[in-house]
């Protein structure tokens, strides 16, 4: 949603002057149920952002096989890096170019290939019995703790 004027002023501003090889238009607000849907039709999901928490739309993403290029340290998506996409420094932004502009000149196979580890990378991310496990660990941290007290 457009909540400051200033922002979007410097988002069109970009978007006026962008490379003739780049496209970017605004899209508005998106609907939760529709967001699975949309992601299928990108190439990658390039979210570098300053703060975060928990990165849905990274999720959402990945559950579309669409790769996704974050900033490092915001996320707890930090390990897709090679795997299923790319995590940067905010502060090196050559990095995001070149990985923007490795994805950009991909044919289909190479593409696929490029894709090819994020279901294996969520079946481990987001195991069940793996998550299961780790909150039985936290609990009894938690408990240890308490009866020290």
């Amino acid at each position: 949603p457009l909540e400051s004027e200033t922002y979007w002023g410097e988002c069109q501003e970009l978007i006026v002057n962008s490379p003739n090889n780049v496209t970017m238009e605004y899209k508005g607000r998106l609907e939760a149920e529709k967001a699975k849907h949309i992601a299928k039709q990108y190439d990658c999901c390039f979210l570098p952002t300053l703060s975060e928490n928990y990165g849905y739309t990274i999720e959402e993403a990945l559950c579309c096989g669409c790769p996704v290029l974050i900033s490092r340290g915001t996320t707890p998506w930090d390990d897709l890096h090679g795997v299923a996409g790319f995590a940067g420094s905010l502060n090196d932004e050559d990095s995001f170019v070149y990985e923007l502009e490795k994805i950009a000149s991909m044919g289909d196979l190479e593409y696929k290939d490029y894709c090819s580890g994020i279901a294996k990378y969520l079946e481990n991310k987001l195991s069940y019995d793996k998550l299961c496990m780790k909150y039985k660990e936290l609990i009894y941290k938690v408990a240890q703790t308490r009866n020290k007290l």
